[in-house]
């Protein structure tokens, strides 16, 4: 099953919590099925059985397929948000990014994202909604990383021309680039690759 990393805070009401509750248990119950069935394969009627839930209910969150996928597509942003949190100013930012580096590839890499990210991906190529919450997920994780790349250079002492908009593309493709690896070869491992790719973001970030 699918964990929503969004994290309730403490002065929401029961009322809001619970309301809260059950918008992730369709999105769990939707990211499942997306996975097994296909996003065409996968009916309201199913997710609605899966979640427990009945079809009205799934209705009252969400107003069709396309609104639990952005709701899908909107918990992953949260998740790259919070790898990309500042980083503290008086350690060495070095050993953080190469641990958060390896927790974002470690998860990219598992087969439920993977199976879920796929049909994501497949859904934009035809789908002007979908399409639309790829696209702003893509620009709110490229501003994150914008921030992160120009306080990185600040904290290595790192000065050059190279555009950060180049180096986001390059950071961004190595680890699309393991998602795709990790189906397209039946023995990738994960761990093997975290030297290789620790000297290819670093060398990216301090291009």
């Amino acid at each position: 099953m699918f964990m929503t990393e969004e994290k309730f805070t403490g002065g929401e009401s029961g009322r809001s919590l619970r309301a809260k509750g059950r918008r992730e248990q369709i999105l769990d119950a939707a990211s499942e099925c997306f996975v097994r069935e296909g996003f065409h394969g996968a009916s309201i009627a199913r997710i609605s059985k899966l979640s427990g839930m009945s079809p009205g209910h799934i209705y009252h969150f969400f107003d069709n397929k396309e609104a639990i996928v952005k709701g899908i597509v909107e918990r992953m942003v949260v998740r790259w948000l919070e790898l990309l949190q500042p980083y503290p100013t008086n350690l060495d930012v070095v050993p953080l990014i190469a641990e958060r580096a390896r927790i974002a590839a470690t998860e990219r890499t598992r087969p439920d994202f993977v199976g879920l990210w796929l049909e994501v991906l497949a859904e934009t190529a035809r789908n002007t909604a979908v399409a639309s919450a790829v696209h702003e997920a893509d620009r709110t994780i490229r501003v994150a990383i914008t921030e992160q790349v120009r306080y990185i250079r600040a904290a290595r002492g790192v000065r050059n021309d190279t555009p950060i908009e180049a180096v986001i593309e390059v950071v961004l493709g190595i680890f699309e680039g393991l998602t795709n690896r990790s189906i397209a070869n039946p023995d990738f491992n994960c761990r093997a690759v975290d030297d290789v790719m620790m000297v290819s973001l670093r060398a990216a970030l301090e291009a």
